[in-house]
């Protein structure tokens, strides 16, 4: 090889290397610009069409893929850790709680809510959305797809959600399919296939995935309290329950929720359920089926009805207002009025 060829090469590469890292550069000054706040490497690549909501401390990594189509929308909760190279599109709603961890190379697609606390290990496979090989067997795979998509009948079908509840571990390389759900505290194994839904508390493995065990005896109780540590898993969803962020004095002021939270109380259709709770930051409002409730900054008791149809988790939403647009409150005690 000639000198001058050798010499040609050399700048080739330089420019190459240049024009890669003004590119990262660009990226990073445009995303510190578009997103404030959100901690993205300048090698991701953010294809933002919908909407994005993300929450303080997000991290997404090295070489990661988010694509939101125009109809779509990505919630990201507190300290939400994306790894390197993950990829995640939708064109739906699609939520990851609070502190919950995706490792490298683990694919989310479609209509998916992840739980907060969830630790998604290593090429786990997620995808709400499935492929048509026996509407019309003659045809191209991708043709069967396309008719689904275009037939009234088929298209709510196309995409069926999946929900993975708070405190779950999905083991590496595994694969969750459209329309299941993974229960509160469930274990998922290595290489696992999850066709069907994995109950709370669950060690679930194989292909497809079976239930091999249990991490806890999850029996909802009649009431339960903030201060006793066989009471934590019956504080459902949406609190705060790292034992980073509490201690016995925390334990004893209750747990903090945001958002909507659930708790899971055995009871019967009509009973009254009794709640302990505080706003932390001016009056707040609690609704539970149709019913709203004003809550005061000082400890005060509130009681809804339940029904049967709530089964053993009960859903509650902390409304915003004008006044309160964050809202959170600190529940100690919950309990079924056995005279209601």
């Amino acid at each position: 090889m000639s000198m001058l060829a050798h010499r040609s090469r050399a700048i080739f590469r330089t420019l190459f290397r240049l024009l890669i890292e003004e590119t990262r550069i660009y990226r990073f000054l445009k995303y510190r610009r578009q997103f404030p706040g959100l901690g993205a490497s300048a090698s991701a690549d953010l294809q933002i069409f919908g909407k994005l909501r993300y929450e303080p401390g997000t991290s997404i990594g090295q070489g990661t893929s988010l694509l939101i189509e125009t109809s779509g929308c990505v919630s990201l909760g507190k300290e939400v850790f994306l790894g390197r190279d993950v990829e995640i599109s939708t064109d739906d709603n699609l939520h990851i709680g609070s502190r919950s961890s995706i490792q490298n190379f683990s694919v989310v697609v479609g209509r998916v809510a992840i739980g907060a606390d969830c630790l998604i290990s290593y090429g786990v496979m997620i995808t709400s959305g499935r492929h048509y090989f026996r509407l019309r067997p003659n045809w191209l795979i991708r043709d069967q797809d396309e008719f689904a998509r275009n037939t009234p009948e088929l298209r709510n079908e196309h995409h069926q959600a999946i929900s993975i509840e708070d405190d779950c571990w999905i083991g590496a390389h595994a694969v969750l399919t459209p329309g299941v759900s993974v229960g509160r505290g469930s274990i998922i194994g290595a290489n696992a296939v999850v066709t069907s839904n994995i109950p709370p508390y669950s060690v679930a493995v194989g292909a497809p995935a079976r239930v091999t065990g249990k991490r806890l005896q999850f029996l909802p109780p009649r009431q339960i309290d903030s201060a006793r540590l066989d009471d934590i898993p019956y504080f459902y969803a949406g609190f705060d329950l790292a034992q980073s962020h509490s201690d016995s004095s925390s334990a004893q002021d209750g747990f903090i929720a945001t958002g909507k939270f659930c708790l899971a109380l055995a009871h019967r259709n009509g009973q009254k359920v009794r709640l302990r709770i505080r706003s932390l930051a001016g009056p707040a409002v609690v609704l539970h089926g149709s019913v709203e409730i004003s809550i005061p900054e000082h400890w005060s008791e509130i009681s809804f009805t339940t029904s049967s149809e709530m089964g053993e988790r009960l859903w509650f939403e902390i409304i915003p207002t004008t006044n309160n647009p964050k809202p959170a409150v600190a529940i100690t005690t919950a309990a079924i009025d056995v005279a209601g």
